[in-house]
């Protein structure tokens, strides 16, 4: 049992790494597992934010009232900017009409607000948002950067490369970033807020959703290898939900129901797929995933569902 996958396609997706890279790729992340324990316990020590679906932030700090939505929405900006982000620009990218910079008070109050609901970092008894270090620096420049945040988003990454570096024995990782997964990622932004996500680069949504379709084709395909027919069902279910615009999931929980013998939710997958194109018939759709269903025997199953 196989996925729409070719042997080629997992080699490009999961390539083959070499044993010196697999080890040196294993040892760069020893906190890994602590980190992934620390994100699924009940307990909220540590802070956590969720982009993988409705963004989120759980942590034991003062939670504020009627700015939870922008303070959210804040945090998730600054974890994107993982390497950290001057006052005026955020400032700037959070009241674009107003001409802000970190002295007025809106900007100033809430940092303020997001330092005390992420609290202290148990690992380091620091702030989760320390104060920006200015001595030196032209006002407004110095950088405000995040520290101790848990982000599914930086788990699902580290475990894919944990995951491909470990070979056949890392579909474990594979399956637990996919676990990270809740629905399409950035979703549920305060109304009328995130207008930075349309020209900031480190908050493609495309990026973060083309990785889970790729890491979903890799679970799937091994899956179906394997005969584990519900995980790749429900990997590739949680695939195509995601609304990525590549043909790909629905390829693969194509191949879910025809390894379960499920002919008619087949045909209409596969309907599925050719409606998404606007097109009638699968000789319509794009040239490779019409080459897929050709070679998997798909074509035709419009008409005859």
């Amino acid at each position: 049992m196989t996925t729409a996958a070719t042997p080629a396609d997992i080699e490009a997706l999961a390539p083959i790494v070499k044993p010196e890279v697999s080890a040196a790729l294993l040892a760069s992340d020893p906190y890994l597992d602590e980190d992934l324990a620390a994100w699924h316990a009940a307990s909220a020590d540590r802070p956590r934010l969720r982009l993988l679906g409705d963004v989120q932030v759980t942590a034991g700090g003062q939670q504020p009232d009627a700015k939870t939505a922008i303070a959210t929405e804040a945090i998730a900006y600054l974890a994107l900017h993982s390497t950290g982000v001057t006052g005026d620009r955020f400032a700037a990218d959070f009241w674009p009409r107003n001409n802000y910079t970190i002295k007025d008070s809106n900007p100033k109050n809430l940092l303020s607000i997001v330092r005390s609901w992420l609290g202290t970092d148990p690992l380091t008894d620091s702030p989760c948002l320390p104060y920006a270090k200015s001595a030196g620096r032209a006002s407004g420049s110095a950088l405000y950067r995040l520290s101790g945040l848990l982000v599914d988003w930086d788990l699902f990454c580290r475990l894919r490369s944990r995951g491909e570096a470990r070979g056949a024995e890392g579909l474990t990782d594979l399956v637990a970033a996919m676990d990270l997964v809740s629905g399409v990622p950035l979703s549920a932004l305060r109304g009328g807020g995130g207008a930075w996500l349309s020209d900031d680069a480190v908050a493609d949504v495309h990026v973060m959703t083309a990785a889970i379709v790729d890491v979903a084709n890799i679970v799937v395909t091994r899956a179906l290898d394997e005969g584990d027919l519900l995980l790749a069902r429900r990997v590739a279910e949680k695939s195509a939900a995601i609304e990525s615009g590549s043909d790909r999931p629905l390829l693969d929980l194509a191949a879910v129901c025809e390894a379960e013998g499920r002919t008619a939710e087949l045909g209409a997958t596969v309907r599925r797929i050719v409606t998404q194109h606007g097109a009638v018939v699968e000789e319509d759709v794009p040239a490779d995933t019409y080459n897929v269903m050709l070679r998997r025997g798909w074509v035709g199953l419009t008409q005859a569902s």
